[in-house]
Order: structure tokens, then sequence, then C-alpha cells
């Protein structure tokens, strides 16, 4: 799951030049400028060591990955447009204008960026962190993903009702499919859920949650 997040930040940070400058900019400035032991110890989601984490492998169904094939699409482009050669990059680098230079600054940096949250995780500080830059994104997961059968047929009946419930189906459809065969409800528990924009919690930005929950309650 946070690997697709991860894939849907990184298309969105890439066609945003500013706060790709200000996450890229986060753990240069505080290397230089707080070096005390406390930020020794600081994690950031933006690495800038120049290594790109393939989110492929942490992806179960990577094909189906709307947020991947989206980036990768963007990557293609990209390499379409820089020379063919290493040797070559620096002096086309210096024929760029100012503002291509900042999209690509944008891209590179969301090419390094590292929301993922492993099993056994203790990088606490790197997701905190990249929390802020998907809330700064106003990143929107439903552009990216969906409830579908894959996703549900993972969960056993009784956490397929509670999706429902959290996603307020009606209480006789949510009994409906619990009484029905694995397969039948996963079929039935797609459609139901088919427009609600259901997210489980991995997926979802805080910012953006606590503000729909303030206008549902008014």
């Amino acid at each position: 799951m946070t690997a697709i997040r991860t894939a849907a930040m990184r298309v969105e940070l890439a066609s945003r030049p500013d706060i790709a400058l200000a996450a890229l900019l986060h753990p240069l400035v505080a290397s230089v400028f707080y070096a005390g032991p406390a930020s020794y110890r600081a994690e950031f989601p933006v690495e800038v060591s120049g290594q790109r984490r393939d989110l492929a492998s942490s992806i179960k169904e990577p094909g189906a990955a709307r947020a991947l094939g989206d980036w990768s699409a963007i990557t293609e482009t990209w390499g379409d447009h820089l020379p063919g050669e290493p040797a070559d990059l620096w002096a086309w680098l210096l024929e760029q204008p100012t503002a291509r230079l900042l999209d690509l600054l944008a891209f590179v940096t969301a090419a390094n960026l590292n929301a993922v949250k492993a099993r056994h995780d203790q990088s606490r500080g790197r997701l905190e962190q990249a929390e802020r830059i998907a809330t700064a994104l106003d990143l929107d997961m439903r552009a990216y993903w969906t409830p579908d059968v894959a996703f549900l047929s993972r969960l056993s009946k009784a956490g397929i009702a509670e999706v429902l419930q959290e996603a307020s189906c009606a209480a006789d459809a949510v009994r409906t499919v619990e009484k029905a065969p694995k397969a039948g409800a996963v079929a039935e528990a797609e459609k139901l859920l088919n427009g609600t924009g259901w997210l489980p919690s991995p997926l979802r930005t805080l910012r953006r949650e606590l503000t729909e929950t303030v206008v549902t309650n008014e």
C-alpha cells in the first residue's frame, strides 16, 4: 500500500517544483546548519544519495498499480529528453533554461522519495516527514487507487464487511455480503464500494481526511 502511495506521491511531486525544491533542500540544509546529535539521527523521505528505489518489488501486483504506471511514463519521457551518454549530461544541463531545470529537479527529487513502510520498519522520522510532503501536495489517492477485486480478495469476509461499514454502505447490503460465498462477497463488495471514495488507512492523507470530516459534520 505505501509503495503504491509513494508512486503516487512521486507523480504529484514531479509536477510541483516548488514543493520538490523544499523537500530536497530540507535534508541538505539540515545537514549543513543543524549538525548536532539530534539532526544526525534525523531521517528524511527524500534520500539524496542519488539511488532511485524500485517500487515494483514492494507492490504485490505492480502491473495493476496506476500510480506506478504513471511514474514509469514520466520517467520514460525524461529519458527521451536527456542525452544518451553520461559524458554529455553536463553540457546539456548548461544549455537548459532555468524553468526546465526546475522541472528536472522536481523529477529527480521525486525519484529519490521513499515513503514506503516496510515490515518491521523503524524509520518513524522518515515516514512522518513523508506525511508532511503528502499534505503539502494535497495528495488524493482516490485518483490512483480503488478497492477492486484484487484488493478485496485478500481480505477475510469479516474484513470485507468492516470495509463496507467504514464506507457507510447500507446495513442490509453488508449482511448480504457476509452471507454470500467468498467470490460473490468480493464481487458484490466491489460494486458497493464503487464511487464511495473509501481508502485504507495507509493511503489516507491526514490533513485531507480531517478537512473532509469537518465538512461532512457541518
